[in-house]
């Protein structure tokens, strides 16, 4: 996941009382809080966990390749 492309925008709920944070790039991942500084705070918490799933996710795919050679 790239940092660099990540395009954040925001929108109220349909309700209107949250905000969502979130980008196209990207759009497994979002961030809704009642504030629009806290949607984008939760925005940036989703997309650190989805980035470190990614990584350990790569880090044993490569473990696994290792054992098979």
């Amino acid at each position: 996941m790239d940092y660099d492309k990540v395009n954040l925008k925001t929108k109220p709920n349909k309700k209107g009382t949250h905000t969502i944070a979130y980008c196209e790039e990207y759009p497994n991942v979002q961030g809704i809080g009642p504030t629009p500084d806290q949607a984008i705070a939760n925005f940036w918490r989703a997309f650190n966990n989805a980035d470190l799933k990614e990584a350990h996710a790569e880090t044993l795919a490569q473990k696994e390749e290792d054992k098979a050679a």
